[in-house]
């Protein structure tokens, strides 16, 4: 453009020099006015032609610094959705995991809870089961076993109070359903017959401690 410029100046410093010298030399001053008119229209059609150009090259430059913005602003919205896209897909990565935690811990306190509650219930309220009377069970056992279990029942059979619960209760089952007591089982077989497991459990912990 600047060199374009210098050029159009040039130009113009040509036509005035040809006018100044058209006015010095020979001819009628007819001619001179033809001479001249000619060049100054040959100078203009010059002028308007580096004008075309110069206004041709400025907006080609113009054209292509465009394009230039127009690609780099585009490329620059393309890097930005990308990490937008990116940075969304970590968050609602991260907020599901949270999520998934959020929702194993409620599960795990909601568990713990309801078996301590249920717990804490078991204990405010009344057992279902109504109490044994130990006692009283164990009171039809004390001629042959003795208060606490102490005697040998007819000479026989172990004493009771230094059995484990478990032999006790093995004991008894076997009584009712015959596989144990050799020749104590017809009498034991008729005395434990009504008893019920739980009972038969209770009368283990009334005679052994």
């Amino acid at each position: 453009m600047i060199k374009s410029f210098l050029n159009k100046k040039h130009i113009i410093s040509s036509v005035v020099a040809t006018m100044l010298l058209s006015g010095c030399f020979g001819g009628t001053s007819e001619e001179k006015e033809v001479k001249n008119t000619k060049t100054i229209t040959e100078n203009v059609q010059d002028i308007k032609d580096s004008s075309k150009e110069i206004a041709s090259q400025v907006v080609q430059n113009t054209k292509s610094q465009t394009s230039q913005i127009v690609e780099k602003v585009q490329d620059k919205a393309s890097d930005v959705a990308d990490n937008v896209k990116e940075t969304t897909s970590k968050v609602v990565e991260k907020a599901k995991d949270t999520a998934s935690d959020v929702a194993t811990n409620v599960k795990e306190t909601t568990v713990i809870v309801v078996e301590k509650t249920t717990e804490k219930i078991e204990e405010v309220l009344p057992s279902s089961t109504p109490a044994i009377d130990t006692t009283k069970l164990y009171s039809k056992c004390i001629a042959c076993h003795g208060t606490n279990g102490e005697k040998i029942a007819l000479g026989k059979s172990k004493i009771i109070k230094d059995m484990s619960q478990d032999d006790f209760i093995a004991a008894l089952q076997g009584y009712q359903n015959g596989t144990y007591g050799g020749s104590m089982k017809g009498v034991m077989g008729g005395q434990v017959k009504g008893l019920s497991e739980d009972e038969i459990k209770a009368l283990a912990s009334h005679i052994i401690k």
